[in-house]
């Protein structure tokens, strides 16, 4: 199968889960399970996840059938964005090395406490 019959298939698919998922939401409506407690509530909050899922998978795949329509059909699908000139990058300096204190001088190692 090709490309193009792959994304057929995903999209009635997709398409067939988000009709599910409205017949899901109407059923828990017309049957007042969505008044009676905590399943009717999980029972929308699924369906309206899936649906939700399905949908944006739906728009996604045919938002790429219509790309690769246009692309095989000779028209440019989307325009390339233009390439970006990228910054020079700055040389990388070290930081001077910090002097000691001599008010706060470490203690000499032979004496106490040390």
């Amino acid at each position: 199968m090709g490309v193009k019959g792959e994304m057929i298939e995903l999209a009635v698919i997709s398409a067939v889960m988000i009709a599910l998922s409205v017949i899901g939401i109407i059923w828990d409506v017309v049957s007042r399970l969505l008044f009676s407690g905590v399943d009717g509530l999980l029972l929308l909050a699924t369906c309206l996840l899936f649906g939700g899922l399905f949908s944006l998978m739906l728009f996604i795949t045919l938002r790429q059938m219509r790309a690769l329509h246009a692309q095989s059909s000779g028209a440019a699908a989307l325009p390339a964005p233009p390439a970006a000139a990228a910054p020079a990058a700055k040389p990388l300096t070290a930081a001077p090395a910090a002097k000691p204190d001599p008010g706060h001088a470490p203690p000499p190692s032979g004496a106490p406490g040390a």
